[in-house]
């Protein structure tokens, strides 16, 4: 098994040898950034600032991406969901994004990172709202909808970290955050961004430049390192044991072609959860809100702003 994990690790440093090191970053998503700018805020969390978006009116929602990514993760659905009659939170995890580092001794557990976000609902007087997480986003959207029934109106999930995936692992393994650190560039974020897609044309240099700008932060390596570790800790564990307990209404999106965590896991999760449905994004990966933007964008809106809980499907 050693020798395996050794033989694993060097592939991967093979692999940012070639992919990594080099390419400027550009302007990025000059859309975005004018979309957002007036939107952007942060909260003091004593020690450290939590960046969040806040746009639009109307039934509160609160949308957490997933590992390494940013509050760009939502960058093709906000203006349909806004335009839908909501308004959307959008959150960087603590760490991530443009939000600060937490202090020592801070751990990155599901647990901590569910509570920055419910401390950010609490400050803006939301007493009850929606969740939508991508990922690893997925899996804090879960956890906080399995402590706090009471503040949950409903949780749409794309391909959630509902378990623990393997396809992480190699950030745990002894120096992988360091050598990371000095070869991930902006060509080997690309390349993770392409291969987190079914299509990897859809993916712009636009988007591999806002994927890549909080990578160039001194010490942001070493944080998606401790996120590897210690999000899925004790408690996500036991929460994975235990979605029969969740109450709130649940839409599971999936891509078909997702890589990264396979769609069995979200059969698996549909069939767990009390109150669900599963809809499959064909020909789409890991992101398919990014991917199919239109489809999903109307699932969402019907489920978040129409309260409609569609039936099972695939959808082209």
């Amino acid at each position: 098994m050693k020798r395996i994990f050794t033989g694993c690790l060097l592939a991967l440093f093979a692999a940012l040898l070639v992919a990594g090191c080099g390419g400027a970053i550009g302007d990025g998503d000059l859309k975005w950034q004018k979309l957002t700018a007036s939107h952007s805020r942060y909260m003091d969390m004593g020690g450290y600032k939590l960046h969040y978006l806040d746009m639009g009116q109307g039934r509160p929602v609160v949308m957490i991406h997933g590992f390494g990514d940013s509050t760009y993760c939502w960058h093709a659905n906000v203006e349909a969901l806004t335009k839908a009659g909501l308004r959307l939170i959008l959150v960087d995890q603590p760490g991530l994004g443009k939000s600060g580092f937490p202090p020592a001794p801070y751990e990155y557990t599901v647990e901590n990172q569910a509570k920055a976000i419910l401390e950010l609902c609490a400050s803006l007087g939301l007493k009850r709202f929606s969740l939508v997480g991508s990922s690893m986003g997925g899996g804090v959207a879960l956890f906080i909808a399995w402590h706090h029934t009471r503040l949950v109106e409903r949780v749409a999930l794309l391909d959630p970290a509902c378990v623990e995936p393997p396809g992480i692992r190699w950030m745990s393994l002894p120096g992988a955050g360091h050598v990371a650190s000095v070869l991930g560039g902006r060509r080997s974020i690309g390349r993770a961004l392409k291969s987190a897609y079914f299509k990897e044309k859809l993916v712009t240099e636009a988007a591999i430049d806002e994927y890549a700008r909080p990578a160039q932060r001194p010490g942001y390596f070493k944080v998606l390192h401790a996120l590897s570790r210690q999000y899925f800790s004790e408690r996500f564990r036991g929460m994975a044991e235990a979605y029969s307990q969740i109450k709130a209404p649940v839409l599971i999106i999936w891509g078909q072609y997702d890589s990264w965590i396979p769609p069995e896991y979200g059969h698996r999760l549909n069939s767990a959860l009390p109150n669900s449905n599963l809809e499959i994004i064909l020909n789409a990966g890991h992101l398919p809100h990014q991917e199919k933007p239109e489809e999903v964008n109307r699932l969402l809106t019907d489920f978040l702003a129409h309260d409609k809980l569609p039936g099972a499907s695939q959808r082209n």
